[in-house]
């Protein structure tokens, strides 16, 4: 039966799960690492075991679907998590601060702990503006509001100049994705959708086999092979 949901997982479903995730894996982290690990920055992998990834659905469900799946033991195993990411950014990442991303994406969708998006966007707008960079030096020259954004000027700054609000938005949002604690990036993963999403695409496929997923993906390529030759 499925774990996350206790629903039963008919042949047909299986099947298409499985197929999803064959579909997945190449793009995964685990998969293209290793080529790029030379060229890309440094990388600690923590595994994440099946009750883990059932006990963040059940938490992002009762957090936002009004669904009580939440337990005791979800709670225990979520604080579990929390503290071995905690260790691992404090001994390796503590000064600079990690991007978090499972498998398949990372909770750029998450809420921030301490952080506001819209804060954020405001300081790096004020920022820019200051500097003048892009279209911004007239902005800043002829106007008090490189002292203090406000969401009139920020329309205004959009029209003269709305690739300076685009960018100003990618760099507010990568500072919000940088997590210096276990706690949080256990918020950005809790509060993911697309977490939620790609979990439960895991664990479908996961309780569909005897052992993993990479199971489910051989069970395929059989499959497969079986409907080529009988071809």
């Amino acid at each position: 039966k499925r774990m996350a949901s206790g629903s039963p997982l008919s042949a047909s479903y299986l099947e298409r799960q499985f197929r999803r995730k064959a579909s997945h894996i190449p793009f995964d982290v685990e998969s293209w690492f290793p080529l790029l690990k030379p060229h890309t920055f440094p990388t600690e992998f923590l595994p994440l075991s099946p009750l883990q990834a059932v006990a963040i659905t059940h938490y992002y469900r009762t957090r936002f679907t009004s669904r009580s799946e939440l337990t005791v033991g979800d709670c225990e195993e979520l604080l579990r998590l929390r503290d071995e990411i905690d260790r691992t950014i404090k001994n390796s990442f503590e000064k600079k601060g990690v991007f978090v991303r499972l498998s398949n994406r990372s909770p750029k969708d998450g809420i921030p702990l301490k952080r506001s998006v819209k804060a954020e966007f405001e300081k790096v707008l004020e920022e820019m503006m200051a500097s003048g960079e892009g279209k911004m030096e007239k902005e800043a020259k002829n106007s008090s509001r490189c002292a203090k954004i406000t969401e009139k000027s920020i329309v205004e700054v959009a029209t003269e100049d709305p690739n300076a609000v685009m960018v100003a938005s990618a760099k507010a949002q990568a500072r919000c994705m940088c997590v210096h604690s276990g706690d949080e990036a256990m918020n950005l993963i809790l509060t993911s959708e697309r977490v939620f999403s790609d979990l439960m695409l895991a664990l479908d496929c996961y309780c569909g086999t005897t052992t993993d997923i990479k199971t489910g993906e051989r069970n395929i390529k059989k499959q497969n092979n079986n409907n080529n030759n009988n071809n």
